[in-house]
């Protein structure tokens, strides 16, 4: 089951700049493992036997990615903003 983008930043909303920021970038990882998938014009890969299909999880990945950026900047702004 997958949660609503705001929960899912809520979840690090402690952590540090540099744990966002891992975060941040195994999104980006996954989001481009599950654009080879979508975007690929073979509809045979076993991913999409999966529940939520490929599609919907590179769409909420997206948007996860959008909290934690929000999330990251804020971080940013506490911390090194003069």
């Amino acid at each position: 089951m997958m949660i609503s983008p705001e929960m899912f930043a809520d979840e690090y909303r402690n952590n540090s700049i540099e744990e966002i920021i891992e975060v941040r970038n195994d999104l980006i990882n996954e989001i481009k493992d599950l654009e080879k998938i979508v975007f690929s014009k073979d509809g045979n890969n076993e991913a999409w036997g999966i529940c939520p299909g490929p599609d919907v999880q590179y769409q909420v990945n997206l948007e996860y990615l959008s909290q934690i950026c929000i999330l990251l900047s804020e971080k940013y702004n506490e911390e090194y903003e003069l």
